[in-house]
């Protein structure tokens, strides 16, 4: 997902903590987003009285230019329990004018929570209702082309004099029909063909804010000026006295005489045709006197404190300061020196000092709109955070610029040891509850939450003593009474009874692999020369086996693992060695945990290992190149009959026929064995 550039849009207190509770007890947390293609840069958002309307807060704008998403936050204090938010777009950075069409989210009320914060959303949009009136002035904000200015909406009268469009028709004054023949400016002004202009042409002003004053004005062409005149041509002409025209450079009254040529400009006031003097007189018949003009304080800071008057217009020109402080009107800015051209310029502002917290980009932009004030982004999602609660996790950073975590799951969470169990209590200084239960345990038994092992079980079951195990299928005393089988390190594990022949202490001593999980069908080749894995799709990791030699039997092969899968349909294949021969190795899958089979393990004695070579030979006791005498099975050829088959606790039955003209198989022997099953391990 792409970053998404966030702003604060900050009411009342501010915004809230996500790792503690709100100031003032209950907040609205608003998320809004700005839908694509929208005219408006600036947004707010207004709180205002679900029930009469009144606006009870208003946030500073926030510019919206190249961000698709702000937030903001409003807290309870002395808010009603239920208000009506909406977030207002403006086509300008300061918010002042609204867009046309409106450009907002829909007016929707929202009730505080109890306590805690509450997250809502607002979507600014063009196809909105509104039915707030912000101005007050009557005229709902959808229909009012302003709802900041009371003095315009629709159905007001044009006010002529006022420069603004009143009755929301886009006319401005004269422009606008209902201002015919009326004032438009100052008092000697009237709209007329849609424009102001000036109809006193007499009193030395200029009615109509053109820049031209009486006669002069193009306006007053034909009209009545001073002494009975008519202005024409740009001058007052045809009245009876020069008098008050003694700087127009017209013969006004017909006599022959201009301006102060004329005895009736006698101590009128004229000009000298000098931008830098003022209150000339006409003096023996030529204008004269006056005073220079004096240069006041400079436009600028980076000008000389005083200045000189230069023709021809008479303006004051202030010499340039170079280097010196001054203040440029950007918020954004600092260091403002004089350029040495009269112009002021700063350095821009750089912003690295985020609020407090891990959640705020390190560095950020300054905003003019906020006084110069830095804006920083939050890093949504960063999980470098801590909010500061030993018992959450993945603390993340939020739309806010706060931090949460993930609160720890002791209902379900993992005891220490077997001995425990979880009490579904909270978390407190970042642990679990756990109590201690009662029952066994791996090799013991479960005693004040720790696992205390069992003595060895030295009774009627033990070999050397009880009657039940003296029996003819016992092997004789060589089998039962030997030290080296009986109290050797190879048969006292504490946790065996017999007849295992694996104790716990080799399955300790063994490297365990976590999970030895079958997904494919694959065999494993108990070869002596080297075991390995080879797979009818994938081989297995096989995890470290252990060799553990037998007087009687076969070389077992464990495998010591934590828990053992076969998926369903999968067959894991063991290839041993030939029964009865040196290479004879037999597996054991020493599982300390869950053994999942829903496919196939097969162990059985089909085809195996004689030294280092691999033969395919008949089941156990049939007669055959490799196999002893002592089965009694008969047979010929490179594949003899098969040996006795049988089942647990049950009579055998008859070998079958070898393969390629093999030997008739030898006849099933008498049932050994019996139904009882004898534990290998203690629990």
């Amino acid at each position: 997902m792409p970053h998404l550039s966030r702003s604060l849009l900050l009411l009342a207190a501010g915004l809230v903590s996500c790792s503690a509770p709100p100031q003032q007890g209950a907040a609205l947390r608003i998320s809004i987003e700005l839908e694509a293609g929208l005219r408006s840069t600036c947004v707010l958002l207004e709180v205002r009285d679900s029930g009469s309307g009144e606006l009870l807060r208003a946030s500073t704008g926030a510019r919206i230019q190249g961000r698709v998403g702000l937030s903001a936050a409003v807290f309870r204090d002395d808010l009603p329990e239920r208000v009506t938010l909406q977030a207002i777009g403006f086509s300008d950075v300061g918010c002042t004018t609204r867009t046309t069409p409106a450009e907002a989210s829909e007016a929707e009320e929202e009730a505080f929570p109890t306590a805690g914060v509450k997250d809502i959303k607002r979507t600014v949009k063009r196809t909105v209702t509104m039915s707030i009136d912000v101005d007050n002035d009557g005229a709902p904000a959808e229909s009012d082309c302003d709802d900041r200015d009371p003095a315009r909406r629709p159905g007001l009268p044009e006010v002529c004099t006022d420069g603004k469009d009143n009755d929301c028709n886009d006319l401005v004054d004269c422009a606008d029909s209902a201002c015919g023949a009326v004032q438009c400016r100052l008092a000697g002004s009237v709209c007329a063909a849609g424009v102001c202009t000036e109809t006193v042409c007499s009193n030395g002003s200029d009615d109509d804010g053109d820049g031209q004053v009486d006669c002069a004005d193009g306006d007053c062409a034909g009209k009545a000026c001073a002494q009975g005149g008519t202005c024409s041509a740009g001058a007052c002409r045809g009245a009876m006295s020069e008098q008050g025209l003694c700087d127009d450079g017209a013969d006004n009254d017909g006599d022959g005489q201009t301006d102060c040529a004329d005895a009736d400009c006698n101590q009128q006031p004229c000009s000298d045709g000098l931008g830098c003097t003022r209150g000339e007189t006409c003096t023996g018949g030529a204008c004269g006197g006056g005073a220079q003009v004096t240069c006041g304080a400079p436009a600028t800071s980076c000008s000389a404190p005083t200045g000189e008057c230069r023709e021809p217009d008479g303006g004051c020109f202030f010499a340039p300061a170079v280097d010196a402080g001054c203040d440029d009107g950007r918020q954004c800015t600092i260091d403002d020196r004089c350029d040495g051209d009269g112009g002021c310029a700063g350095v821009e502002k750089v912003c690295l000092a985020p609020p407090a917290g891990p959640c705020w980009e390190a560095s950020g932009t300054c905003d003019e709109a906020r006084d110069g004030g830095c804006v920083y982004d939050v890093a949504v999602g960063r999980l470098s955070c801590s909010d500061a609660d030993d018992c959450t996790l993945n603390d993340a950073c939020l739309e806010d610029g706060g931090c949460l975590g993930a609160p720890l799951d002791c209902l379900n969470a993992q005891p220490p040891d077997e001995c425990q169990v979880a009490t579904g209590g909270a978390c407190a200084n970042g642990a679990c509850p756990f109590m201690p239960r009662t029952g066994s345990c791996d090799g013991g038994t479960c005693v004040a939450g720790a696992c205390v092992p069992e003595v060895p079980d030295a009774g009627p079951m033990d070999p050397d003593a009880g009657s039940s195990d003296a029996g003819a299928s016992d092997g004789g005393a060589a089998a039962d009474a030997g030290a080296a089988l009986d109290g050797g390190a190879v048969d006292a594990g504490p946790t065996f009874v017999q007849p295992s022949n694996v104790t716990l202490a080799t399955i300790n001593g063994a490297t365990s692999l976590a999970h030895f999980n079958v997904t494919c069908s694959s065999i494993i080749n108990l070869n002596p020369v080297g075991i390995q894995a080879t797979g009818l799709c994938a081989a297995p990791t096989l995890p470290a086996p252990v060799l553990v030699p037998q007087t009687n039997g076969p070389t077992l092969v464990v495998f010591v693992m934590d828990r053992l899968t076969i998926a369903q349909g999968v067959t894991l294949r063991v290839n041993r060695g030939s029964a009865g021969n040196p290479a004879d190795r037999a597996p054991v899958f020493a599982v300390k945990g869950d053994a999942v089979i829903s496919g196939t393990l097969d162990v059985s004695p089909q085809d195996g290992f004689i030294g280092a070579n691999y033969v395919l030979e008949s089941g156990v006791g049939g007669q055959g190149p490799f196999c002893p005498s002592a089965t009694n099975g008969s047979g010929s050829g490179s594949r003899s009959g098969g040996g006795q088959g049988g089942a647990f606790g049950d009579g055998s039955g008859s070998g079958g026929r070898g393969a390629d003209n093999g030997g008739q198989g030898a006849p099933g022997l008498a049932a050994n064995g019996n139904e009882t099953l004898v534990p290998l391990r203690k629990r």
